[in-house]
């Protein structure tokens, strides 16, 4: 940690670093539609949504949004960090941006 005036500025590794975001779990919820395809959405992150024909394809899927959604977060990240309803959001992009591959970011979302 290096102090800056007023801020303190961080260096860790990725490792580290997922490790401290770690706590900032992502749940999404799930229906089964009429037809049998799953319909879900992440709780943290309401306007994440997507369907699959499993509850795999459904957690993949939102995945795909979440990194998309992360990409957009981060590129523009001073207007989405000062959105009242979005700021919250920071950590979990972060976290998202963090992981290796879709794979692992489909499993670490939580039901």
């Amino acid at each position: 940690m290096i102090r800056r005036n007023r801020d303190i500025i961080v260096a860790t590794s990725q490792k580290d670093m997922l490790f401290l975001l770690n706590a900032c779990e992502l749940i999404f919820g799930y229906e089964i539609d009429e037809d049998g395809r799953y319909a879900g959405n992440i709780k943290e992150i309401e306007f994440i949504v997507a369907d699959g024909a499993s509850i795999e394809k459904l957690r993949l899927e939102l995945a795909y949004q979440l990194l998309d959604y992360a990409n957009e977060y981060i590129a523009d990240y001073s207007t989405y960090s000062n959105a009242f309803n979005i700021k919250n959001h920071a950590p979990f992009a972060l976290s998202i941006l963090l992981n290796d591959d879709i794979e692992t970011i489909a499993m670490s979302l939580k039901t």
